[in-house]
């Protein structure tokens, strides 16, 4: 299975292979994982959508797969939808099947791709750029509404993927692309882009409408507004089109993260491979011989989309910076994720490019002669990327690590200092030859990995956060009066510290239990003055710390759960339901009589959002069906 670490942890072991293994354990119990108790004392997992709960290609793969071998058959899947759409937009241009093979596999195996293989959720989202690309070629030909349905589709999966900034960076990069290929200049063509998007967003519904709620619930767009402007595209980079590790490689430790712009190494690589570069070179030098075909349309609208796409990767090294101040691009974040689409279009344009070398061969010459250069280009990328990629065995990477068996299914943990024990084989000091040290780092069940093996972390890894959870989340680790609170507060009964370089574990005697009472009501006016509250010296657990105007009667009492308050959640006694107020900044509680016992209060999580999303979702998929049906000729069905 793939392990290969980033800095201060791994992105695939912390983040999103533990968030595949939920979904392949929820599917397979004919469940969505809209909700976790595993990280944060409770997560809306399904709408921070990083998970790709409703993507229809992660229902058959993690639903019908078991793991670890559906994680890796879903990222061999990414490339295999990139290529085919690749290959299918070729064919649609005009080129020959085999010319068109060889531009999709240019385009398919770049090294942009390769080193994003610890994120998948990009690259499953990534994937679909080449299928939108087709069906905007296709939209501008065809007269009835397919290709427009087909591309809502399309833009669709880039959102239920897991990652919908991809969704309007497409658009983005349609529009430009449309503009030079609109050879008619019609404005019905720019319409139907907007029809599809709107087909897209009303079928996504199902994931949108939660992940808006979550946004209303944070306060603000903090994971992308944190890093809007800091990684993108430094100007020397361009460089790496020569090769890739022209300024270090991660896996050797001899990448520099240091200094102006902070650059990310999978973030910044902008590399097709040797062949594709010189097909460049050459085809542009050459003089075209009479007769060849131009495809000028095609060629200008792909230039068009690798030279926007990599203006706009430079970000604020550019005037086109300040785009990224102005919506939809300030809902994005990492500006040099458009090198996805700089990889593509140039390993495209490769493909062109390589039909004026190879006009005048005869069919079979260059049938073989591009089959060597597949094998060839092949070879080269597998080489150059030889040791990039840190692979362990399945077996000793999911075995239970032995701190794990002094817990049960009551305990709930902190890592804390498990950075210490990753940066020595991270990104920073390199990871080559160093898979039992990092496999060792991974034993700390830092979150999310402690999700792979069902332990409660208080931890949470994710790019948006709750405001009750954000607030306190970066205090968990601390050693003063405020982080022993919280982690009293939040039931943390062990915690973990890797900071001697040994993975230890120790108790915590003053963990509060999951379900408590206490007469004793410290007033508070918002979250902010309970979190100075538990910071000061005489706060004391079993306080409990309430926000609302309404209080329990003199013979009522309120009765606190150790799990994060959220719209969404119900609270049921005597069968009746109850409301939940907000106590101890992020924790559940209602207010019953003293003769209803805790035992007999059962919360339930029914979120609206959901409701509201499944049915703009399933009603979009029944006109989409409609319309289809209505704008395919009848002749087809002959």
């Amino acid at each position: 299975m793939l392990v290969t670490p980033d800095y201060g942890l791994s992105d695939i072991w912390n983040f999103n292979y533990p968030l595949k293994n939920l979904l392949s354990e929820s599917l397979k119990t004919g469940k969505f994982p809209l909700w976790t108790d595993m990280i944060g004392n409770g997560f809306p997992i399904g709408a921070e959508g990083q998970i790709g709960a409703f993507s229809p290609l992660n229902w058959l793969i993690f639903g019908l797969l078991p793991m670890p071998q559906a994680f890796t058959a879903a990222l061999l899947l990414t490339f295999v939808i990139t290529f085919t759409g690749s290959y299918l937009l070729m064919r649609k241009i005009g080129l020959s099947k085999i010319l068109s093979a060889i531009s999709a596999l240019f385009a398919s195996s770049n090294g942009y791709f390769i080193v994003q293989m610890t994120h998948l959720n990009l690259l499953q989202s990534f994937s679909f750029i080449p299928w939108a690309l087709l069906f905007t070629e296709k939209l501008i030909f065809e007269k009835n509404l397919r290709p427009v349905l087909w591309l809502g589709v399309v833009l669709a999966q880039m959102v239920l993927a897991g990652y919908p900034q991809t969704f309007i960076n497409t658009l983005l990069i349609l529009t430009m692309y449309l503009t030079i290929r609109n050879w008619n200049k019609k404005i019905s063509n720019f319409t139907k882009i907007a029809v599809a998007a709107t087909v897209a967003i009303l079928l996504s519904a199902v994931q949108i409408i939660p992940l808006l709620e979550l946004v209303k619930q944070s306060d603000s767009l903090s994971a992308a507004t944190g890093q809007r402007y800091i990684h993108p595209l430094p100007i020397k980079n361009l460089l790496s089109i020569f090769y890739p590790f022209i300024f270090g490689n991660p896996s050797r430790g001899t990448f520099s993260y240091y200094g102006k712009g902070w650059p990310i190494f999978w973030e910044n690589l902008l590399y097709v491979g040797i062949i594709p570069f010189l097909a460049l070179i050459v085809g542009v030098i050459k003089k075209r011989i009479s007769g060849t075909p131009k495809y000028l349309g095609p060629k200008k609208a792909i230039v068009t989309v690798f030279l926007i796409s990599l203006i706009l990767s430079l970000g604020k090294n550019t005037p086109a910076g300040l785009l990224f101040k102005l919506p939809p691009l300030s809902f994005t974040r990492i500006e040099s994720r458009f090198l996805a689409f700089s990889n593509i279009s140039l390993g495209l344009l490769a493909g062109l490019f390589l039909l004026k070398i190879l006009f005048g061969f005869s069919k079979n010459s260059r049938i073989k002669v591009v089959i060597v250069i597949a094998c060839l280009h092949i070879f080269q990328m597998a080489w150059t990327f030889r040791d990039y990629h840190l692979w362990g065995k399945d077996e000793q990477w999911l075995k239970k690590p032995e701190i794990a068996e002094k817990l049960n299914p009551n305990s709930r943990i902190v890592t804390i200092n498990q950075e210490d024990l990753w940066k020595k084989a991270d990104s920073y000091q390199g990871w080559e030859g160093k898979e039992n040290m990092v496999r060792y780092a991974g034993k700390t069940l830092g979150p999310n990995s402690n999700m792979i093996f069902n332990i409660k972390q208080l931890g949470a890894y994710a790019q948006q956060y709750p405001r009750r959870f954000d607030i306190f989340r970066h205090f968990i680790y601390g050693n003063e009066t405020l982080g022993k609170n919280i982690r009293g507060v939040f039931g943390v009964t062990h915690i973990i510290d890797a900071s001697s370089g040994k993975i230890e574990i120790a108790e915590n005697p003053s963990a509060m239990p999951n379900i408590w009472t206490s007469s004793r009501i410290y007033k508070v006016k918002d979250i902010g003055e309970a979190l100075g509250r538990m910071s000061q010296p005489d706060f004391t657990l079993g306080e409990i710390l309430w926000e609302s105007e309404t209080v329990p009667g003199a013979n009522e009492k309120i009765v606190v759960f150790n799990r994060s308050w959220y719209p969404g959640w119900k609270a049921y006694a005597n069968g009746q339901q109850i409301k939940i107020y907000p106590a101890n900044i992020n924790q559940q509680a209602v207010i019953v009589p003293f003769s209803i016992p805790p035992s007999e209060i059962t919360l339930r999580y029914d979120p609206i959002s959901y409701k509201i999303g499944f049915a703009i979702t399933f009603a979009t998929i029944i006109g989409w069906i409609v319309l289809f049906l209505k704008s395919t000729p009848r002749s087809y069905y002959v």
